[in-house]
């Protein structure tokens, strides 16, 4: 499968979802692989004074029983599946601080299949749970900012990628706000941090035209909200990217628009019993348009329950009133891309 992009410079296209069963295969030359994945609060158990959220993840008799053993073994969870997908650039949210970065790129490392990701854009946000979002990579990392949003939330991590042999690509991560507390308010703060996002995109592409460019994360939203639709402004179809002579200085697409609607859920809410599309990479419309191009929701055995639910690693009330520690991964799936770079 294989898409050519148009600007001159940029990368061209194709995605395609891969299984767990075969994505152990090395991937083909040229090919790039885009992961996104809220690996639900990966906290290392070292108390810091100055991150009072961190209490929690400090004492092993408190409600999540955390403890050294548990956090490496989330380590080694979530390393296994990462490998598994193999990406290229990783893209993660609900990480602690840089210390637990360091562990998990160890990890990678220290597999009996290694999938190395030496490279690491972070930076701490003002988060009040403190937790940050953050970039993994195999490709050389440099322009790392952190840019406000709304005050007191995560913001918006800005990277670029060097690609190689003259290639560059942008990479924007986001946590937008969660769905706790007031709805109205939280979809008004969605929305606000939506259209900021929407602002630094259009000057990293009028400035770098000839980069890729990626926007991944955990929205808070469904993909087809109207903080993506209105606020970022990202097609949730094909047959909704604006016309190239529309005007748009930026027609951005939602991936998770290729997904069956069956397939698409990446969040599950297990209170109201739905899933959710609240995972996405989105790219500009130029990098999907052309060729063959399909997208994905990873499910690894690892990270999956029973019922084909993402399968976290924390200890739950079941509702008998007793207790149990569930160790999967992380209550999202990754959601993941893949990228063919047209041939010199």
């Amino acid at each position: 499968m294989l898409g050519r992009a148009r600007r001159t410079g940029a990368i061209a296209v194709t995605l395609a979802l891969l299984l767990a069963g075969c994505a152990t295969q090395p991937p083909p030359p040229g090919r790039l692989r885009v992961a996104s994945w809220n690996v639900e609060n990966l906290f290392d158990t070292v108390d810091d004074p100055a991150n009072p959220a961190d209490d929690e993840y400090c004492d092993p008799a408190g409600w999540r029983r955390w403890t050294p053993e548990r956090y490496r073994t989330k380590l080694d969870h979530l390393a296994t599946v990462i490998a598994a997908m193999r990406p290229d650039i990783l893209f993660v949210a609900e990480i602690e601080n840089r210390h637990v970065l360091d562990d998990l790129a160890a990890t990678l490392r220290s597999l009996p299949d290694p999938w190395p990701m030496p490279h690491i854009a972070h930076r701490d946000s003002p988060d009040h749970r403190g937790i940050d979002v953050a970039i993994l990579s195999r490709f050389p990392l440099d322009g790392v900012k952190l840019h406000e949003t709304v005050p007191f939330l995560r913001g918006v991590l800005e990277a670029r990628a060097n690609l190689g042999s003259g290639r560059k690509a942008t990479l924007f991560a986001c946590h937008l706000k969660s769905q706790l507390g007031d709805a109205e308010e939280n979809i008004a703060l969605r929305h606000r941090e939506a259209l900021v996002l929407r602002g630094l995109a259009e000057a990293a592409a009028a400035k770098r035209p000839g980069d890729a460019l990626f926007i991944a994360g955990d929205f808070n939203d469904n993909f087809d909200s109207a903080a993506l639709r209105l606020g970022l402004r990202a097609a949730t179809s094909r047959a909704a990217i604006p016309a190239p002579d529309s005007g748009d200085p930026l027609r951005l697409y939602n991936l998770v628009g290729d997904i069956p609607e069956d397939e698409r859920g990446s969040y599950y809410y297990a209170r109201r019993k739905v899933w959710n599309t609240f995972d996405a990479v989105i790219v500009p419309a130029a990098m999907a348009v052309e060729g063959e191009v399909s997208a994905g929701v990873f499910r690894h055995p690892l990270a999956t329950d029973g019922d084909g639910r993402p399968r976290p690693f924390r200890r739950v009330r079941k509702k008998d009133g007793t207790d149990e520690y569930m160790e999967g991964c992380s209550d999202h799936f990754p959601v993941w891309a893949d990228f063919r770079r047209a041939a010199p």
